[in-house]
């Protein structure tokens, strides 16, 4: 048998000089790529700078080492600083060197450096000992001041913020409370409180003592006179028939001048922006029921606001105190007064509530002067009072020809101007809308223009305004309905078969109650005369005018009212004993009162009774008035007196 061979394989090949240049090659590239995945790190630097940059990356502290770059020779660490996170070594003290050879690991990624809001030792004061709470932060003293009174005593704060979201826009809210008080000048001392605080709500009336929100006021005094700019009050000068009590934005002066030869000439002149409206009301309470009760304004205004702390509350001839834990409390915002568990409410009590209350009708400016002359023997004063509306600016009803030729033609029944509260209208499926029908009751007549609220965009046609006129004077009623607002249904009247005459059977009525601008002025003269140190003679007089209609030139001849008054007062001594020093005497104190029924006085001067004690009624002003009182006693010096009091 045969076999058939081949030839043999023919190797490459290969030297041994290009064999090593491989090897060696292939460990370079191993050798930097261990290099590359490992986190050792090793560079010669010159010692040049300062500071050395190590890496890209952020070093790991703790494994820097750093050697001579010649002989390998350790670098003592004290000569140096390392910012590991910043990769930089600071020089303390430059070794004697050139060049240097420095080890060290890094992080795969780049660290920031210390990053705070506050620094940590400047704000932040550990203590081992403390449990609840560990961190105190002591805030850095401001030098100097924010504004610098000199040596004004100040004290207050300040500050703005803006609030906004999703739903609303930007609001700005502020806060400025501030107090001053001292000498703004040698002889000039100023007292000042400011607040503008834009919430737009009073103080809650439960307590005694209320604090007002937005109130600017700054009082200068020098000697004997005294200015005041600002929110402030007035109150009753030394008068008798003038009483008031009123708040004001604007200005007063007062001050005091010696005439020689003559005596002390004093005076008062304010003047200014009345912040409000005197109403005064009596209250129909019920048993059992301790509030809250609403208040009305003057003009019967159900929706009123109250001025904080002008209230004053009356049951049964004394004076009540507001508070949680008094009287009773008030809710300035929405006219309300509710009384406390201390006073309980039964239905024979005569409550009186006098208060102010915001008027935006019309802008209302107001004048007062007082002058006083004082001599030896006797004093004479003078006031004036002027409070009237701005007829050219109105400010919540709009008030066009039609409108003020109607009050016009009213005179002082102010109560009539009832104005039609209803006009046409554009169908609008988001308004409340009514339509205008008339009505045939068997065996009743016809009743016409009725108002019936519809969604008919062919029928509903009207835009009706309906006010509240009392209880069986109106034709309507609140009703209830799915409209988005309050809708007003017309009810059947009462026949009164005896009078036969309808009786309207609800309390509101599709008109609006048009407001006049008014005026009220009054003018008192008075003074005594000192007889001698017991005996002295009184008098004053008074005048008022009061208009309840600018617009209207009718029913003039009762603005004008007059009231006096005289009085004696004095005693005469029976029994003299020096020795003993006991006297005994007569006692004199008679007064004549005469009060026109024209006569109309700024607020109250009598007793809150006095209506009810002579038998008056709600009104004072139906009759002439005469009112003589006398004082009779007789007094025994050391022992007592006994006194008989005279009313006619």
């Amino acid at each position: 048998m045969k076999f058939a061979t081949t030839s043999a394989y023919n190797y490459p090949k290969i030297s041994l000089k290009r064999t090593g240049f491989l090897l060696l090659l292939l460990c370079l590239v191993s050798t930097a790529y261990a290099q590359k995945l490992s986190n050792i790190r090793y560079k010669v630097f010159y010692t040049k700078g300062d500071t050395l940059t190590l890496d890209s990356l952020s070093v790991i502290p703790g494994t820097i080492a750093v050697r001579n770059a010649n002989s390998s020779e350790a670098i003592d660490s004290n000569t140096y600083t390392v910012k590991a996170f910043e990769s930089k070594l600071v020089w303390k003290k430059k070794p004697a060197v050139d060049s240097v050879k420095i080890f060290y690991r890094v992080y795969p990624f780049s660290l920031p450096g210390e990053t705070y809001n506050k620094s940590y030792q400047a704000y932040v004061n550990y203590s081992a000992n403390s449990v609840v709470h560990p961190f105190i932060y002591n805030p850095e003293e401001v030098k100097g001041k924010l504004i610098d009174f000199g040596s004004l005593d100040y004290n207050g704060s300040f500050s703005r913020s803006i609030s906004f979201g999703n739903n609303q826009d930007v609001v700005l809210n502020s806060l400025f409370n501030l107090q001053l008080s001292g000498m703004l000048t040698k002889d000039i001392e100023i007292t000042a409180a400011i607040t503008d605080n834009n919430i737009p709500i009073q103080p809650e009336g439960n307590t005694q003592q209320i604090q007002e929100f937005d109130k600017i006021f700054i009082q200068l005094r020098k000697d004997q006179h005294k200015v005041i700019v600002g929110d402030f009050d007035l109150a009753n000068p030394d008068d008798y028939f003038m009483k008031f009590s009123r708040k004001y934005e604007g200005g007063s002066y007062s001050g005091s001048y010696k005439i020689k030869n003559v005596g002390i000439f004093k005076t008062a002149v304010a003047g200014g922006i009345s912040r409000g409206k005197f109403a005064r009301n009596t209250l129909v309470v019920t048993e059992g029921n301790q509030g809250p009760y609403k208040l009305t304004g003057a003009n019967g205004e159900t929706l009123i606001t109250i001025l904080a702390n002008s209230e004053q509350v009356f049951v049964n001839g004394a004076k009540m105190d507001r508070g949680n834990d008094r009287d009773y409390v008030i809710d300035y915002n929405l006219g309300e007064v509710t009384f406390m568990p201390r006073r309980i409410v039964s239905a024979d009590l005569r409550i009186v509530v006098e208060f102010q209350y915001s008027n935006n009708d019309y802008t209302r400016s107001a004048a007062f002067l007082n002058t006083e002359l004082q001599m030896k023997k006797a004093n004479i004063h003078f006031n004036l009072f002027s409070e009237q509306d701005a007829k050219g600016q109105n400010i919540q009803q709009t008030l066009d020809a039609d409108k003020k030729t109607f009050l016009a033609g009213l005179g002082d029944s102010i109560q009539k101007a009832y104005y039609k509260g209803y006009d046409t209208a554009s169908f609008d499926p988001n308004r409340i809308l009514y339509e205008m029908k008339d009505t045939t009751l068997f065996p009743f007549p016809k009743f016409d223009s009725i108002f019936v609220y519809s969604t008919n965009p062919l029928k509903a046609k009207f835009a009706v305004n309906f006010s509240f006129v009392g209880e069986g004077r109106g034709n309507y009623v609140p009703s209830t309905s799915v409209a988005n607002g309050r809708v007003y249904q017309w009810v059947v009247p009462f026949f009164d078969t005896i009078n036969h005459v309808f009786i309207p059977a609800g309390s509101y009525e599709p008109v609006i109650l048009l407001v006049t601008p008014k005026y009220q002025q009054m003018y008192t003269l008075g003074g005594d005369y000192h007889i001698n140190k017991s005996n002295v003679v009184s008098g004053e007089v008074a005048m008022s005018n009061n208009n309840q209609n600018m617009f209207s030139t009718k029913d003039k001849q009762n603005d004008i009212g007059f009231a006096g008054r005289a009085g004696y007062k004095g005693s005469i001594a029976t029994k003299t004993d020096s020795i003993n020093k006991k006297n005994e005497s007569i006692t004199f104190d008679v007064n004549y009162e005469f009060q026109q029924n024209r006569f109309t006085p700024i607020e109250r001067f009598r007793a809150v009774e006095f209506n009810r004690d002579w038998n008056l009624g709600t009104s004072d002003q139906q009759y002439n008035q005469h009112l003589a009182t006398a004082n009779v006693g007789y007094v025994w010096s050391g022992l007592g007196s006994l006194t008989y009091h005279f009313r006619a």
